[in-house]
């Protein structure tokens, strides 16, 4: 009798004790769950935080570009002391009248959806200069360009010298890389071959609508891999391409919104911690009652890791930059037709 009764009062010990380390891990496990969700629902209002400065920061670069926009257009304007200068200048005659006016009304187009200055030129000989000068100066000085930063590209051939140059200012230089004007050579430098000059300036303003399209994406017509003209930009590069977002001032708005959710759920978390974890899973069972009898270890996949190795040459991005008569910059490229 006395035995059984020992044996009793040793068995709801060991019960209790073991109703006690799982009502421990019962309250660990609902601690945990609070702070869980309370780190979701305060992560969410970050989230929503962010969300809301994005949308600020959007509201406010788009005010500013169509700003900008309509500041360049009016100082476009004034460059050429009111009156619009001639952006197809045919001295060595090689379009008909219906050409000439063809292009202008392309030529116009494009202004009007990226304030951006485009200039066809063709002339019988560049007087002795060399076509970089030539292009350069003839920009400058005939007052061609949007803007405090000129933004405009303009294209030359001169016939007698075969010679052909594409002179970008201002943004232009960002969205005409050199890679960019190396495939415009290879687009555009058969039709001239051929004399079908038309048909080539007609593919050169094509071709610049889609460069600027992908510049004011954010991603200039590049070498494969490059990271983009930095530092090219022109006058626009303190806001990046047109009508695009502040990517800084959002990173830091989502940023700050993020870390100050984390300090809040954080001080949640650490307030109810009213239980404290053990190092060893044996704190929570009770003593002799989990026996391993068999450990094996199963092999059911594996991973295999492909990385290709690229074998195409690649060169660097960006425009090259070079400084006219007039003292302001320009990027460009050109050579024979």
């Amino acid at each position: 009798m006395a035995n059984r009764l020992a044996f009793g009062i040793s068995g709801r010990g060991v019960a209790r004790k073991l109703m006690a380390s799982r009502l421990l891990a019962c309250r660990l496990m609902a601690s945990r769950l609070l702070a869980c969700r309370l780190l979701a629902a305060t992560l969410l209002a970050a989230l929503m935080a962010a969300a809301l400065a994005f949308s600020l920061s959007g509201v406010s670069a788009f005010a500013e570009a169509a700003g900008a926009d309509a500041a360049a257009a009016g100082a476009g304007a004034a460059d050429t002391g009111g009156q619009a200068s001639p952006r197809v200048v045919d001295d060595a005659g090689l379009f008909t009248d219906a050409e000439r006016a063809a292009l202008e009304t392309d030529i116009a187009a494009i202004a009007q959806d990226f304030a951006f200055d485009i200039v066809v030129l063709a002339v019988d000989g560049t007087g002795g200069a060399r076509p970089v000068d030539f292009a350069d100066d003839y920009f400058d000085y005939n007052g061609y360009g949007y803007g405090e930063g000129r933004d405009g590209v303009l294209f030359l051939i001169a016939m007698s010298s075969r010679d052909w140059y594409l002179s970008t200012s201002g943004y232009g230089i960002y969205a005409f890389t050199d890679y960019g004007i190396r495939r415009i050579e290879d687009q555009i430098v058969p039709y001239l071959s051929q004399e079908r000059y038309y048909d080539g300036f007609q593919e050169f303003l094509n071709t610049a609508r889609g460069y600027l399209e992908a510049a004011r994406g954010g991603d200039p017509v590049d070498a494969p891999g490059a990271r983009g003209a930095a530092g090219a930009q022109g006058d626009r590069g303190s806001r990046g391409p047109r009508g695009a977002f502040d990517p800084a001032s959002v990173a830091v708005a989502a940023a700050a919104s993020v870390v100050l959710g984390l300090i809040v759920a954080g001080g949640f978390a650490f307030s109810m911690r009213t239980a404290r974890p053990q190092r060893q899973a044996n704190a929570y069972i009770a003593q002799d009652s989990f026996r391993l009898t068999e450990r094996s270890d199963i092999y059911l996949y594996r991973t295999v890791t492909k990385t290709r190795i690229n074998t195409e040459s690649s060169t660097g991005g960006g425009s090259s930059t070079h400084m006219g008569s007039s003292g302001r910059t320009h990027g460009g490229g050109g050579g024979k037709f």
